[in-house]
């Protein structure tokens, strides 16, 4: 199901958004989980609440090395649009991102694009961002 960012937005200002039991089972390994959401991702890029679920997962779960990962994907899939989720996402993550990565995507929003930042490969990430300069160029 694909949920459209006002959607979302109106959810997690209620704090509705959470994952969901069969998401995240007592006793499974956080990594495999996030592995499970990872693939459920690839398979459909745009379901955004999957996405934000992936990201509140990795905080959850105390994967803070698969944060930006995660955060990354999101802002790749948005493309420029639905900045205000990315804002929120962001804002929620900040705290956790160490200093280059919280730049990083500080800059990202702050110009509301990419093309200006070095493509990097963030652990946890499935996609690449078309917009970002390749490092050998």
């Amino acid at each position: 199901m694909v949920f459209l960012v006002s959607e979302i937005n109106k959810q997690s200002s209620k704090g509705e958004i959470n994952i969901n039991q069969k998401d995240s089972p007592k006793g499974e390994d956080p990594k495999v989980v996030f592995k499970q959401l990872s693939l459920q991702i690839e398979e459909s890029p745009n379901d955004l609440k999957r996405h934000v679920q992936r990201i509140l997962f990795c905080i959850d779960s105390n994967l803070t090395e698969l944060i930006s990962g995660a955060l990354y994907d999101l802002f790749v899939v948005l493309d420029g649009k639905g900045m205000d989720l990315c804002i929120r996402m962001f804002g929620i993550v900040s705290p956790i991102l160490d200093f280059n990565n919280r730049a990083y995507f500080h800059q990202w929003l702050s110009e509301g694009t990419d093309k200006n930042l070095d493509c990097h490969h963030f652990e946890g990430a499935l996609f690449q961002s078309e917009n970002c300069k390749p490092q050998n160029a």
